[in-house]
């Protein structure tokens, strides 16, 4: 199964937010991953207490794992 991008817009009267569009090009869902794991490292360097910093470290290895697993490097990437 591949994974795909997806826009969504939230809809309050729904609860949920609404699938606009989405889609498989996986130069965006690199890009994806990369601004997801940016924020993440953001957030676990940026935590003042130690509490929240170890919950946001347990999150950013939980995301490198699995968009690691998801969203692989480009091939020309891994074929040196």
């Amino acid at each position: 199964m591949q994974p795909y991008l997806a826009l969504q817009y939230p809809d309050p009267t729904l609860g949920r937010g609404v699938i606009v569009a989405t889609t498989r090009d996986e130069d965006a869902l690199r890009l994806f991953k990369s601004a997801v794991l940016d924020e993440a490292r953001s957030r676990y360097r940026s935590a003042s207490d130690e509490v929240v910093m170890l919950i946001d470290r347990l999150e950013l290895e939980r995301l490198e794992r699995l968009l690691t697993l998801l969203v692989p490097e480009s091939e020309e990437c891994g074929s040196a």
